[in-house]
This record gives structure tokens, sequence and C-alpha cells, in this order.
């Protein structure tokens, strides 16, 4: 009895509490963003609704909260040091005229500096009347940062707009971890290539990466190299993937958003700055060649038929390099249903061509097409995407859509593919603030 008064004692003064200010926002079709609270370590709850049922789940021991049909929001975190931002958006507005605007979310540290883009959260939970609320595991935090930064974003044409922004403890944080950079330029040898880093520029905006129209999040990263094959400068080899991880665990995945060559040496802008207060970042770089390949390397198929308006045409072929069993399914003409196992290129004739998923040190590139009157055909770019291959749900395989620009009077193909090995070499670079 005196524990049943207790609680009904507590359940009251809960919920006649007088609720804190939060921040909000105002998004353009019509819904209304606010904070709903924050949650740090291992374990991740928030009550997410105001009736008396709720705020006993509180109260009351695990065993004693299932029966009550409790609205508690859970999360498990992907380590026992996680940060989980939940914010409310209420899509009841009398103006909405989209059931929730697709929103997302940035990180940033105590120099302003923008980690890379969260496009979705975690868990979901949604109320009768409409309200959602999700919940986001901050992937990148500044660990040595006193405050995180939470930027929301939603997306206007071919970038994102600030939506709104606010600061929580940084109750995750740790004191840095003793890594000695290395001064740059550095370079690393392997085979006969020699990989020079340069310079490691961070804080870059999108405008001054050449990547989008976005001028003030310093969200961009810039490494700079000089590649040499038998002691000689070169193109022939290029960087088409940076690994980032700082010596707290922050990682960046840095597959290029913007590569070009300027004289001599590589440009490679990569999005997620890196934050200025870790003591150094190790960089594992790949590098893959781009001309000259070996003949063990190249494919070529001749005599593939071109298909007639808006059809296909299956065309199998199978090779081996490097171990891999690679295969060609066949061409799509442009507007053409193709089948499950295909994907499509918009708008363009599609090559079709599977090869495995599991060989993360290899490339399939599409090296050149001709047709049968010994024309040049242009390349218009690739789609790729993971497939099971029909077995269970672990990805076996990657399917690829090469789309070129076929003359029309153009009968048949023969078609060179380059099935290619990177080389990776590491840095230990300190980054400097962009100009």
């Amino acid at each position: 009895m005196l524990f049943t008064v207790a609680l009904v004692v507590a359940i009251g003064w809960l919920v006649t509490r007088e609720p804190k200010p939060v921040p909000t926002w105002s998004l353009p079709d019509g819904s209304v963003m606010s904070l709903a609270g924050v949650t740090y370590g291992a374990k991740h709850k928030l009550r997410y609704d105001n009736r008396w049922q709720d705020y006993a789940a509180a109260l009351l021991p695990s065993k004693w909260q299932a029966g009550l049909g409790s609205r508690i929001a859970s999360h498990r975190p992907s380590g026992s040091n996680a940060v989980v931002v939940w914010l409310w958006q209420d899509n009841t507005a009398k103006n909405s005229t989209i059931p929730g605007m697709s929103v997302y979310l940035a990180t940033a540290d105590d120099n302003g500096l923008e980690g890379q883009v969260q496009y979705g959260p975690d868990d979901s939970y949604s109320l009768p009347n409409g309200k959602t609320l999700t919940g986001w595991e901050l992937r990148q935090i500044p660990r040595t940062s006193k405050e995180i930064g939470v930027r929301i974003y939603r997306t206007l044409g071919s970038h994102l707009e600030p939506v709104g922004e606010f600061k929580i403890p940084n109750k995750s944080r740790k004191p840095g971890v003793a890594w000695k950079a290395e001064a740059l330029p550095a370079t690393r040898k392997t085979n006969e290539l020699e990989v020079t880093l340069v310079r490691l520029k961070t804080g870059l905006t999108g405008l001054e990466a050449g990547i989008g129209k976005e001028k003030n999040a310093k969200a961009y990263t810039l490494a700079v190299f000089e590649l040499k094959d038998k002691g000689e400068v070169t193109k022939k080899w290029q960087v088409t993937g940076i690994e980032a991880v700082s010596p707290n665990g922050e990682f960046r995945e840095g597959e290029s958003s913007n590569s070009s060559w300027k004289g001599q040496q590589q440009y490679y802008f990569f999005p997620g700055a890196l934050w200025l207060d870790e003591p150094a970042w190790k960089l594992k770089v790949q590098v893959t060649r781009s001309e000259d390949y070996p003949a063990e390397e190249l494919w070529t198929i001749k005599g593939v038929p071109v298909p007639g308006e808006k059809g296909i045409v299956k065309f199998q072929a199978q090779t081996n390099i490097y171990g891999a069993e690679i295969g060609f399914q066949g061409v799509s003409a442009a507007g053409a249903k193709v089948p499950e196992d295909w994907i499509e290129f918009p708008r363009e004739t599609g090559l079709h061509v599977v090869a495995p998923s599991s060989m993360s040190d290899t490339h399939l590139k599409l090296i050149e097409v001709k047709d049968d009157q010994g024309r040049k055909v242009e390349v218009r770019g690739v789609f790729s995407v993971g497939s099971t291959g029909g077995r269970g749900a672990t990805l076996r395989e990657i399917n690829y859509a090469f789309g070129v620009q076929i003359p029309k009077d153009a009968k048949s193909l023969d078609v060179t593919f380059a099935f290619t090995k990177s080389w990776e070499v590491e840095f230990l670079a300190e980054p400097v603030m962009g100009d």
C-alpha cells in the first residue's frame, strides 16, 4: 500500500512538472522539429508520451514494465560510449504538404569543423497524432571537444541547406592519445611505385572543394599527392580511396567527391573534416592504375550484338582474373525493362557485368568500346550495386551497368574491360586548417 501511494505521488510530480524550453525549428514543408533529448553511454531509453504508464515505466522494475504498454524509445548503441540525439518531428501542422521532410545530421567540433553527414536516423517511433520521434546515434564525435555541435540539414536542389543547430555537453570526452605525426611531404614505396603525401588540409567548404554550393560549412578535406613509377612522375596511377582514423577511434571513409590534377599533383577532396584537436590521423591510401594495364588484367569481348529500340540482348561471356569469376551478361537499350539481376543505366545503352564483392583491392573498369565500323563509343559512366546473388543475405557480388552512347547504325560492339589490382600505403599526418 505504501509503495502504491509513493508511486502515485511520484507520477503526479512528474506529470505536473513545468517542461523545460527546447530548441525548435520550423521547416518549409510546414512541419516543426524540436529536440526531445540526448542520451549517453551504453543504455539509451527515452519516454516519448505523457500517459501515466509512460511515467510509471521509469519508476518500475523492468519485469513490471512489459504489461503497461509504455511508450519508451530505446536504442542499441554501437559501443559503450555512444551519444544519441532524439528529435521530434511534428507533421500535423495545417499547412504541411509533405508527410515529413527528409532531414540529415552532422556534428561539429569546438573549431567549427564539421564531420560527414548522416543520411537517416537509427530509430523511429510514431504517435497516433502524427508526431514522430527519431533517434540518431552520432557516428562522428569530436572526442576532445568540450561541446558537440549538432547541425540539421535538408536537401535543396543538389545541395544541403541548414535547418538548425544546437550544442550539447560532450560527456563522451576523452583525453588526447599521443600519436606523433610525420613531417610532410612524406613518401611510401610499394613495388616500384612511390606515393608522396604532399599536404593535408581540412575545414574546406563545398565551394572551396569544387563540390557544391555550400559556402559556410567547413566540412571537406583535401589531400595532395604526387606519384612516381620507376622514378618518373606519372598520372598512370591515381589515388582512388582514403580511410582516415584518429587515435580516439574517429573514422572517415574518404571516397572522392572531387579529384583532379594540377600539374603533376593529384588533388583529392573528400567529405568530412578531420578534427584538429587530434594529434594525428592515420591515412590508409588506396592507389590504382588508370592507364597502361598489363595484358593479364585486360578482357576483350568481340561481336556483342546491339539491341533494338528499348530491347535487350543477353550475351553470356566469362573470364577469370586474379582468381575472380567475372561475367558479362548482355546489353540493354535506353528505356528497356532489364532482368531482375541487372541494374538499369538511365537514358543510355547499358553494358551489364557481374563481379565478386569480396575483393576490395580490385577495380573493374570499362577501357574501350568500338562498334562494327571501328568507331570509338563514348562511355557515359557506371552504376553499381551489391547483390546476394540470390543466395541468403550476404553480399557476394557487384552488379555493374556501364552507360555508353552507341551510334544508331551500329550493329555490334567490341568491349574491353580491365580488372586491376590496387595497392595500399599508410601515412600518419596532422591536418592543417584550410586557407
